[in-house]
């Protein structure tokens, strides 16, 4: 039974020594905004570094003109398929593929697997 009594005080001490150490913070109060809505300055954007920006190359191959996407370091990320008798076809090429691209979903489809019968 003494034990028991022990055990007790010692939680009691325990929570106390626990919750004396532990500080409660007092509430911040938010300040009055006195400006309305419509008044208001437009929230920036946080400040990020800027990303560095790839090129797209036009240039003269054996079979016409053909196209490379490089990122900012240089390397090819995309090229053309076949050669084109103008650069303008090329140009007109790209701006189809530039607003394709900006309105685009990406859409990932799964290879099916052939079964194999014995």
């Amino acid at each position: 039974m003494s034990m028991l009594v022990r055990l007790g005080a010692m939680l009691v001490a325990m929570t106390v020594i626990t919750a004396s150490a532990i500080s409660m913070a007092d509430a911040q109060e938010k300040p009055k905004d006195t400006k309305k809505p419509a008044e208001k300055a437009p929230e920036k954007a946080p400040d990020k570094a800027p990303e560095k920006a790839g090129k797209v190359e036009v240039y003269k191959a054996k079979d016409g003109y053909r196209f490379r996407i490089l990122d900012a370091d240089g390397k090819t990320i995309a090229m053309a398929s076949k050669g084109y008798d103008k650069k303008d076809d090329v140009i007109k090429v790209l701006e189809q593929l530039k607003a394709t691209m900006s309105t685009a979903k990406i859409e990932v489809k799964e290879e099916k697997k052939e079964e194999k019968k014995p």
